[in-house]
């Protein structure tokens, strides 16, 4: 009988500031998409003029998120604490705007807002 070889233990290799800037960068898109999508269907629901006013949190956080906050994809930076602050601060206050949307009276659907909340913490 043919036995297989015993494999021994792989290595973890430690990440590049490189890859560690495009999963930062990735993160900080995909955040962008879903709280700008989710503000766009919320409104699509119940639109009105006082009703945009729960677009604006959201396109604030995208463009801090996206021009701020960098580094982007092609840009690897060795100092990203300045891009991982103004993430976090930009999540701190969409959980405060979800936290807002929550306690106002409104006419879309609230299940979307604590989703955000949640997600957030």
């Amino acid at each position: 009988t043919s036995r297989t070889p015993i494999r021994p233990p792989t290595s973890l290799a430690v990440a590049s500031f490189e890859q560690i800037s495009l999963a930062a960068s990735q993160e900080n898109t995909g955040l962008a998409v879903v709280v700008v999508g989710e503000a766009v269907y919320s409104f699509s629901r119940a639109p009105g003029l006082l009703q945009s006013l729960i677009l604006l949190p959201p396109l604030a956080a995208a463009y801090f998120l996206l021009f701020v906050a960098g580094p982007y994809y092609d840009m690897p930076s060795f100092d990203m604490s300045q891009g991982l602050l103004v993430s976090s601060l930009v999540s701190l206050a969409l959980m405060l705007s979800y936290a807002a949307r929550l306690k106002l009276p409104s006419a879309s659907p609230k299940e979307y807002a604590f989703g955000g909340l949640l997600v957030g913490f």
